[in-house]
């Protein structure tokens, strides 16, 4: 008779051996390799059902949208009265600007333009019937050569004939016409009645070019970048926008009214 070995039972784990050392290394490493990705995939995850949202409700996104421009519209303006509460006199009462309408009307619109400008083309005519429908508004004119080579050149044959009175009939003239070259410009001038040659020394006057330069100066000040852009008693009305102009205007009258 030989002996048998006795009969082995299969190794059952045990709730000690869960708790091992080495388990319990695996399973924080497991753990720490998931919190390291939690932060790119869970917002992957919303990410996705963001944009599936917006998808399927675009009105949300519109309402975003509209609310940031609005935002960034009362941002901007607040800047814009803090610039033009320090630069009231440079932007209101600077003899050397042209003023056309009624100058001593009571409600002043300040406008910087560019003869180069298409939206200034546009609005000339529609400022001239404005200025024949409201008698108590005047425009102060802020020559702002900044689109073109040429812009610079035009605003100072224009500011050349402000002494003459007839700067108005000048400036409609210019807003009127495409100049290629400084002869045109010396024969538009000639062909309204004035000494070209003349107005050309006084275009190149010193008085001239430092009357430039502040308004250039003055529009940096004011973060003005495009023209032509309106001011109304605090109101920046950008572009050839005659109902947001007409609108102000109002605001200013009824504002008026009150004192």
């Amino acid at each position: 008779m030989t002996d048998t070995p006795p009969e082995t039972k299969p190794a059952t784990a045990t709730v000690a051996s869960w708790f091992s050392k080495p388990n319990i290394a695996i399973a924080l490493g497991v753990v720490a390799v998931m919190l390291a990705g939690a932060p790119y995939v869970v917002p992957g995850i919303q990410s996705i059902q963001v944009r599936q949202g917006l998808t399927n409700q675009p009105k949300i996104l519109e309402d975003t949208i509209k609310k940031l421009d609005e935002v960034k519209a009362a941002e901007k303006q607040k800047a814009a009265d803090i610039a033009i509460k320090a630069n009231h006199e440079a932007l209101y009462d600077d003899a050397r600007d042209p003023v056309m309408g009624n100058p001593n009307g009571p409600i002043t619109i300040v406008e910087f333009l560019d003869y180069n400008c298409a939206y200034c083309k546009l609005s000339t005519p529609q400022v001239e019937q404005l200025l024949a429908e409201n008698k108590d508004v005047r425009v102060v004119v802020k020559e702002y050569p900044i689109i073109a080579d040429s812009s610079r050149a035009l605003a100072s044959y224009a500011l050349a004939t402000k002494d003459s009175g007839r700067y108005a009939e000048v400036h409609h003239a210019f807003m009127a016409s495409k100049f290629t070259t400084e002869a045109e410009v010396a024969q538009a001038l000639t062909k309204l009645g004035f000494d070209a040659q003349d107005i050309a020394a006084k275009a190149k006057s010193e008085a001239v070019q430092d009357h430039i330069n502040a308004v250039e100066k003055l529009g940096t000040q004011l973060e003005i970048n495009g023209t032509p852009t309106f001011i109304v008693g605090g109101v920046v009305v950008n572009g050839a926008d005659m109902n947001g102009l007409k609108a102000a205007i109002e605001a200013q009258r009824a504002k008026l009214a009150i004192k």
